[in-house]
């Protein structure tokens, strides 16, 4: 079974830039909605107000990976302005994560080998 997959990225945010923040996540969350994202959501971190996640699932892995090819020029300028904003150190985190149930009777699945982004 290889879904369903949850994506969460974790940015840190200037007070002064979130405006523009709120403003150009608003189109990203457009945009993976567009291209297959479900249950999108922007979060605020309640302890560092600084960090915001981004959050969102895909049916399955491939689906993940046709969702990260769907991008046209367009969204990639959204990309880079998300980026620009990003103050932290190091890059975006990003979590790629998925799903079990966690029902009696459920066989866990573990990947036999590391996961190709």
């Amino acid at each position: 079974r290889s879904g369903p997959i949850a994506i969460m990225i974790e940015y840190v945010i200037r007070s002064e830039d979130e405006p523009e923040f709120l403003a150009t996540m608003a189109e990203r969350g457009r945009i993976r909605r567009r291209d297959g994202a479900r249950n999108w959501t922007l979060a605020r971190d309640l302890e560092n107000p600084g960090i915001w996640i981004e959050h969102y699932h895909t049916p399955t892995w491939v689906e993940y990976i046709r969702h990260n090819r769907r991008a046209t020029h367009a969204d990639a300028v959204v990309g880079e302005r998300i980026r620009a904003l990003h103050s932290g150190e190091e890059p975006p985190r990003v979590r790629r994560m998925i799903e079990r149930p966690t029902t009696a009777g459920t066989t866990l699945v573990s990947p036999k080998g590391p996961i190709d982004h």
